[in-house]
């Protein structure tokens, strides 16, 4: 299967909120968020997640060929720690994962994003 990577749009709430509940019944370790508190934002609190991740953030989006979001990645300064860049957010839904997925792309993406958009090496 082909993926399109790309990061994400300020419209995009519903999806981002969709995919991120997804990862948190998932993998409800994996993220320090609750899906019990993940699921009660306010469509607002979405939006502007969705607007900061698109204006400003590295996060990166797998969309599959049917349209569906497939993964999640994005990379952002870690505060306090010059030249260093953390990688977060890193979810691909269990029918995308494997060699054929789109993991090791969101991952390039969100590396190459730090590499041209921040201070980090």
């Amino acid at each position: 299967m082909k993926y399109v990577i790309r990061r994400i749009t300020a419209e995009e709430w519903r999806e981002l909120r969709a995919i991120r509940l997804e990862s948190l019944l998932d993998s409800p370790d994996a993220f320090g968020v609750r899906h019990a508190d993940a699921v009660a934002l306010s469509d607002r609190t979405w939006r502007e997640q969705a607007e900061r991740a698109g204006a400003d953030d590295g996060l990166f989006v797998a969309i599959n060929e049917t349209g569906s979001w497939a993964g999640t990645a994005g990379v952002a300064p870690l505060d306090g720690i010059p030249d260093t860049a953390h990688v977060h957010a890193v979810y691909v839904a269990p029918a995308h994962r494997g060699p054929d997925g789109p993991a090791r792309a969101l991952m390039e993406a969100a590396v190459d994003f730090a590499r041209e958009h921040t201070d980090c090496t």
